[in-house]
């Protein structure tokens, strides 16, 4: 039924919301750790424990959630479109055959997370460019004051489409 599909994609985004909301802290670990190793300090070798120290120390506990608002929206269109359209197309293959085939299952998931992947990029460059600021040079930093302004500095000054850089790359992930 049409209630069913809506209560699918209604979970997926609540689902994708609830886990990013948990992991935020560590992704921000995570992209510190790599705009380390992108400024090519091969003698950098930073833990886990010595990069949260240096969040907590310049930023405070908030400085875990930089970005949490775009994280946000990427799971409520990607993780809503994703869980719910796979949902969707399982559903309708069962009840045309009866049953879902391992390799009907595997092209509805890539199909899903594909589609998903295309309709999330602009909120996953959102929240990539959010993460990263930080590390750019201070001449070079954007200051996104919330999600909001970093969606609008982004389609002032790379136009709509630019809200997709990426997503080939990101989709065929």
């Amino acid at each position: 039924t049409i209630m069913a599909s809506y209560k699918d994609f209604l979970f997926g985004g609540i689902s994708g919301m609830t886990a990013t909301s948990c992991i935020q802290p560590m992704d921000s670990i995570k992209v510190k750790i790599q705009k380390i190793g992108e400024r090519g300090d091969s003698n950098a070798r930073p833990s886990i424990a010595s990069v949260a120290r240096s969040i907590y120390a310049s930023e405070g506990a908030p400085g875990f959630y930089r970005g949490l608002s775009s994280a946000l929206w990427r799971q409520a269109t990607y993780g809503t479109t994703r869980l719910g359209l796979y949902k969707y197309l399982y559903n309708s293959l069962e009840s045309a055959h009866g049953h879902v085939t391992l390799a009907q299952k595997a092209y509805s998931s890539a199909f899903a997370g594909l589609v998903a992947s295309y309709v999330g990029n602009p909120f996953d460059l959102a929240l990539t460019r959010f993460q990263s600021d930080s590390e750019l040079p201070k001449a070079q930093r954007r200051n996104y004051a919330s999600f909001r302004d970093a969606m609008s500095q982004m389609v002032r000054s790379e136009g709509v489409r630019g809200l997709w850089r990426g997503a080939v790359p990101t989709a065929l992930r």
